[in-house]
């Protein structure tokens, strides 16, 4: 029946589709993923080092928005990590818990 070939073909298109939506937010997050740890770890050495004159800050401000970077660049990343976590389960790498 061309009824059901043509549900078939959408079907397999479907599939398809998803496949590849799911390598594009798998790669994608991998590339986010360098440059966070990048963010995350300059704004890390730059608030424990705050007293030292070559590296560190005095400005208050300047270190809550540090804080602030870091802490955003913690929740980016464990965002980037749960689409990974959700491809890995897609491909039954990891088993939910």
């Amino acid at each position: 029946h061309l009824q059901d070939k043509v549900i078939k073909m959408q079907e397999e298109r479907f599939k398809r589709v998803t496949v590849e939506k799911d390598r594009f937010f798998a790669g994608v997050s991998h590339e986010l993923r360098t440059p966070l740890h990048g963010i995350m770890g300059l704004s890390q050495t730059m608030m424990e080092n705050e007293t030292d004159p070559e590296i560190g800050i005095c400005d208050e401000t300047a270190k809550r928005n540090l804080k602030d970077i870091f802490r955003s660049g913690e929740r980016l990343l464990n965002l980037v990590n749960e689409i990974l976590n959700m491809s890995k389960i897609k491909e039954g790498k990891m088993a939910l818990r």
